[in-house]
């Protein structure tokens, strides 16, 4: 995989609500030269599950394991 020209951080805290909408526009772009990085910080609610559900529509999509 080459390197692409975009990073994308997405940091969240239970934004269940918010983090599918924003994926969704993230995909209807144009130009996909962009990796996605979604740190979350231990939501509660079904955000690292969408985020997850996501990994299949976005070939550079990482959820980096919190320690």
């Amino acid at each position: 995989m080459t390197p692409c020209k975009l990073s994308i951080v997405i940091i969240t805290f239970n934004e269940e609500y918010r983090l599918q909408r924003l994926l969704d526009e993230l995909a209807a772009q144009s130009w996909m030269d962009f990796e996605i990085v979604h740190i979350d910080n231990n939501s509660d609610d079904a955000t690292v599950r969408i985020s997850r559900e996501n990994t299949q529509r976005f070939l550079r999509l990482r959820i980096p394991i919190a320690g």
